[in-house]
């Protein structure tokens, strides 16, 4: 029993340090994003600071995500007046709601890098090599943007890494929370759920249950929100199919000189590192990724497609970070196990 207790007690110390790690670093990357980006230019982030301020006559397609925009709402409510207090002057807007969404956002994203890194600690991959792969993930420009800005990705990307995490080690909690969290945070999480039908193979009947269950609940709420704010209850799904309309443009520009640079802005240099690897060490890498190389494509498939039906392509190409950061992590392991570097 003890040695069970001091397992679990090293397991969670372990945990809460990467947890801090990332939240220390995400926040003042965060901050400074916040800072000087022009957040009266998008209307993505206009919505969501009016939904935090209890304004949900937004966009139809943006008002049902309310998971953020309301815990930014609670934590203005108790600190705004002491975020207030450290209004930048160069800072234009509203400061104390901005500042309560990267305190939402960054924890979440600060949950995303933990479950990214017990993911790649999954594949039998040293805690010194997964936490370098941290590190290329951290340094994105996306990770600072979706932890600093007024946006919902974040809890997103956290239900995609959970359910990556729960199908790769069967540990089908993991896979329950994100077919729960998944629907509030955006529509496009329907794509994962055949997905997880695929992938859930002796647990596919309980998959099911909560996939319904949980679309019943959330198209309950919307059908009840529609008549609640006097809406016509399929007008947000009259503008889900017309984001099909944008295909055509997204393909040109994701095949486009444009849309290597859309590429490489996920992680920059350190998309090199995965691919000399990989040529190097082919057999090795194959071999680490065998179990999960169909997930794996698949979920790349389905972060392709949500990005041609996005006008912000490099953002949902973003969503495939988890993936890239697992052969980040493989990569430093066969080069740190050709060099006789040991991580434990």
């Amino acid at each position: 029993m003890s040695l069970f207790s001091s397992i679990n007690i090293k397991s969670l110390s372990t945990e809460f340090f990467i947890f801090l790690f990332s939240f220390i670093i995400l926040f003042n990357l965060g901050f400074h994003i916040l800072i000087y980006f022009p957040l009266k230019a998008s209307p993505d982030m206009q919505n969501y600071l009016a939904m935090a301020h209890l304004d949900f006559d937004q966009s139809p397609i943006r008002k049902y995500r309310i998971i953020i925009p309301l815990l930014a709402f609670l934590i203005n409510s108790v600190f705004g007046w002491s975020f207030n207090l450290f209004h930048p002057w160069t800072f234009d807007g509203d400061f104390s709601m901005s500042m309560s969404f990267l305190m939402v956002n960054t924890t979440i994203m600060s949950w995303v890098i933990l479950m990214i890194f017990k993911l790649c600690s999954s594949f039998q991959i040293g805690f010194w090599y997964s936490l370098l792969a941290m590190v290329a993930v951290i340094s994105s420009r996306w990770t600072a943007e979706l932890s600093g800005l007024p946006l919902v990705d974040s809890l997103y990307l956290l239900s995609l890494v959970l359910a990556l995490f729960g199908l790769k080690t069967r540990r089908w909690e993991y896979v329950i929370a994100s077919i729960w969290i998944g629907p509030w945070a955006k529509e496009a999480f329907i794509f994962m759920a055949p997905v997880i039908l695929i992938f859930a193979k002796t647990t596919r009947t309980k998959m099911f249950i909560h996939l319904l269950f949980s679309g019943i609940v959330v198209f309950g709420f919307r059908y009840l929100f529609d008549i609640y704010s006097n809406h016509e209850w399929l007008h947000s799904f009259k503008e889900d199919v017309d984001t099909f309309s944008s295909i055509p443009v997204s393909l040109q520009r994701i095949f486009s000189i444009h849309g290597v640079y859309d590429v490489f802005s996920i992680i920059g240099f350190w998309i090199v590192l995965p691919l000399f690897a990989y040529l190097k060490y082919k057999p090795a890498f194959i071999g680490m990724t065998a179990d999960t190389t169909m997930l794996f494509v698949v979920y790349l498939c389905i972060v392709l497609f949500q990005a041609m039906l996005s006008t912000d392509i490099p953002r949902m190409l973003y969503l495939s970070i988890p993936v890239i950061a697992v052969w980040i992590a493989i990569s430093f392991q066969l080069l740190g196990e050709e060099l006789k570097i040991v991580s434990s």
